[in-house]
């Protein structure tokens, strides 16, 4: 590593400096120059390429090749043969050195580690194996004698009932790849046709609908990749693909305990859950996670951590219910959360990124959100949020929401939608309360943390731009309670609209009553202004894309509200700092 380059390990204070260390020791790790300021420590998101990463190989560091023997000492002349026996071999706060090539395995370790793979070689490691002997059988292709079963129960029958929604095997991990491209699973053999594949567990017969011949076709035979129970573990510089992980598992790759980090880390096509995360003080930095089955990341009890520089895309491909889990990122109890320079993106059925239930003290800052099925961002029965200089653009019902959650401030966002979306922003509220919702709590409080009232209750919405297009460029309504919006503290200044309607043009804000039903709407700042408060100054543009919006925020620069200094330190920027919608990348 060079010298002059600050470790991660060192830095402690703001998000700003915690993201420079880590891009500078990612930078530094790969044989790059050292970041100069911590703008330039962030231009990127998710992992290297698999086999570009460069780590330091402590002394006294365990080897393992694909061709190495498990009888050997593990010295880089001696390597053994398999990561379980090098982590059976490891001491506390060891390090295990991959060298390139595919490992087809499932391990543990109840000790800190570091796993990572040899400097410039690529490693996977691969929770399928090749399958061939398939024998045609009209237009489908049967391979008899797999005996490979998994538990499809996801711990208990009413978590399963509240999960799994219109495809009724999401639950099952069982996975099929032809030359690489993941086949759907179908509940008999009379519903196969090209594309997909049924598991008979009781006759051990595996269909498919793609003709095999001559073509790679692997199945997944190992459920989970890496479980490192020992807190303080490392994981980074390593490919994790194709693992049928159940659900009751938590994670393809999972850390829990006080302490860890995982970066550079690529995983692919995770049956569930790609990362887990439970613990206190852990990083996941520049990592990329694709196509897990429901959730991408998934952390708890997630005091002082943080999510950095990553690309959680394309995620919850079985299609599990929105809700109670699902999409790109969830987070829960967590206080002091950091969540910049993500992309969180193209997830369906779900969100982006969800704080959820006790999360105190939270940044979502620099992230790209877009086209995910429901929501960009979300922030749930928790409080003290800035969610400040991200991009949510063509979500399915909202770019930015805060739902029963308190002291939140959004400034400086990008938002757009298309015609048939819903809303930019929406502020939402319902009938759960800390005394009767004890799912709300955090675990490690024993009752409701009363800093988390539970209550949509001031919020800022500052120096936002609003592309053209949805129903509702700021929707605020209780649902359930009766609460009226002008009992939320709401201050709307400083903000870059699109006109009000007629036609195909959205609500400029819409305000809520008492009665869960009606909104007032408000087209223009001068009537928001005059209705709500008189010192709101809001400008609006002619009807646009948020793409076509450049010269418009340049015009209305004069609208913009300084920024504060918790928020400029939040997103990087000098305090009083003026300006409409993101700041430059």
């Amino acid at each position: 590593m060079n010298p002059n380059c600050v470790g991660a390990d060192t830095v402690t204070g703001d998000l700003m400096k915690t993201a420079y260390a880590l891009a500078t020791l990612t930078l530094a790790g790969a044989g790059l120059a050292c970041p100069t300021t911590p703008a330039e420590a962030a231009v990127t998101r998710g992992s290297l390429p698999v086999g570009s990463a460069r780590y330091s190989e402590p002394a006294g560091s365990l080897y393992v090749s694909a061709s190495g023997n498990d009888a050997n000492s593990g010295v880089v002349g001696s390597p053994l043969r398999t990561l379980a026996r090098a982590l059976s071999k490891a001491p506390s706060g060891g390090t295990v050195i991959l060298r390139g090539g595919n490992y087809h395995e499932s391990v543990t370790s109840a000790r800190p580690v570091t796993i990572q793979n040899y400097p410039g070689e690529a490693v996977w490691l691969d929770g399928s194996v090749a399958v061939q002997g398939w024998t045609a059988s009209g237009s489908r292709w049967v391979r008899t004698g797999w005996t490979k079963e998994f538990d499809n129960s996801m711990g208990s029958s009413t978590l399963k009932g509240r999960m799994v929604g219109p495809n009724p095997l999401a639950a099952d991990p069982d996975q099929v790849f032809v030359n690489g491209v993941q086949l759907w699973q179908v509940g008999s053999v009379s519903a196969v046709t090209a594309g997909t594949f049924h598991v008979d567990d009781a006759t051990d017969r595996l269909t498919i609908g793609t003709d095999p011949t001559g073509k790679e076709v692997r199945v997944s035979d190992l459920a989970q990749a890496i479980n490192l129970t020992g807190g303080s573990s490392t994981v980074q510089g390593i490919g994790v693909r194709r693992y049928a992980t159940g659900y009751e598992k938590l994670g393809t790759v999972r850390l829990s305990g006080t302490g860890g980090r995982v970066r550079n880390v690529v995983v692919y096509d995770s049956a569930t859950v790609g990362i887990a995360t439970s613990g206190t003080d852990k990083l996941i930095d520049s990592v990329t996670v694709r196509r897990a089955g429901v959730l991408g990341v998934g952390m708890n009890i997630a005091d002082r951590s943080a999510v950095l520089n990553s690309v959680i895309t394309d995620n919850n491909t079985e299609h599990f219910k929105p809700e109670p889990v699902s999409g790109g990122l969830k987070i829960t109890s967590a206080k002091g959360i950091r969540v910049d320079n993500n992309e969180v993106s193209r997830n369906k059925w779900s969100r982006g990124v969800w704080m959820d239930v006790s999360c105190y003290d939270i940044r979502l800052t620099r992230n790209v959100a877009d086209n995910n099925a429901k929501y960009g961002l979300e922030v749930e029965i928790s409080a003290k949020a800035i969610i400040a200089d991200n991009r949510a653009v063509d979500n399915g019902e909202a770019g930015i929401i805060a739902f029963d959650a308190n002291d939140i401030k959004m400034w400086n966002n990008e938002i757009g939608s298309n015609p048939k979306n819903w809303h930019g922003i929406k502020l939402a509220q319902d009938q759960r309360r800390p005394a009767t919702y004890s799912e709300g709590w955090d675990p490690r409080v024993g009752g409701p943390d009363p800093r988390i009232t539970f209550l949509t209750d001031n919020v800022t919405i500052s120096n936002n731009v609003f592309g053209s297009g949805g129903l509702y460029q700021v929707y605020a309504l209780d649902g359930r309670s009766g609460r009226p919006a002008d009992d939320w503290h709401l201050t709307i200044t400083g903000n870059l609209f699109n006109p009000g309607r007629p036609i195909n043009r959205a609500t400029m804000v819409a305000w809520g009553e008492d009665d869960n039903v009606t909104l007032q709407s408000y087209e223009t700042p001068s009537a928001l202004a005059n209705a709500k408060n008189p010192a709101w100054r809001n400008a609006q543009t002619s009807l646009q894309p948020l793409s076509d919006m450049a010269d418009d925020k340049s015009a209305n620069i004069g609208y913009a509200v300084p920024l504060p200094s918790d928020v400029a330190a939040a997103v990087g920027q000098p305090s009083g700092t003026r300006l409409l919608g993101n700041f430059k990348r």
